[in-house]
């Protein structure tokens, strides 16, 4: 299997003292079907020494201002491109996961205890849900007629995407999300349990 930009989708990278390597299964069928993978991720300061599987994680919260049935259900994909300074259209992106939105908007393990890794990874929201609701948003004029305030609903791409960079594979990243009609704000966040 060839991965995107012609790479094999076999890939490993190395650098200040981490060492993450992901191995995927290929078939060499004309038909391309998603191949099984596994990650490792570990990190090793010193020669000799034992390898420790990182403890970090990626969850995501999305908060609607248009109610929890906008986000509910939402598709988040991961991306992973080792590149620390890769963009959205480079070469090395690679599928990690598919996972949808609690009816609270949460994904608590979006990317896993022990497969976090030294690199970038693109979250894409589906806020197809969020266009819909943003559509029926209204205003009631003097005379008593309702006027849409959104005829062309969610100012983004309903699959809008955000970035992350992850430099410490030990790191919790919980990336909060608030939406609006007309906003999309990001910040880092803490989990609650």
């Amino acid at each position: 299997m060839v991965g995107r930009c012609g790479a094999p989708a076999v890939s490993v990278a190395v650098g200040a003292g981490i060492a993450a390597s992901s191995l995927s299964r290929s078939t060499h069928s004309q038909q391309s079907t998603p191949a099984p993978s596994l990650a490792i991720s570990a990190t090793s300061h010193l020669p000799g020494s034992k390898l420790k599987i990182s403890s970090g994680e990626i969850s995501t919260h999305v908060i609607s201002k248009l109610g929890k049935a906008s986000v509910d259900g939402a598709k988040v994909s991961v991306s992973y491109n080792a590149d620390l300074s890769a963009g959205a259209r480079s070469c090395g992106w690679r599928l990690l996961r598919e996972a949808a939105l609690s009816t609270n908007g949460g994904i608590d393990d979006l990317v896993p205890v022990g497969e976090l890794q030294r690199g970038l990874y693109l979250l894409e929201f589906d806020f197809s849900g969020v266009d819909e609701a943003a559509r029926k948003v209204y205003r009631k004029e003097a005379e008593g007629v309702y006027v849409p305030l959104n005829s062309t609903g969610f100012f983004l791409a309903p699959r809008s995407s955000i970035t992350l960079k992850i430099e410490d594979p030990d790191s919790l990243n919980h990336l909060v999300l608030s939406v609006g009609d007309k906003e999309l704000t990001a910040r880092p966040g803490v989990r609650a349990h």
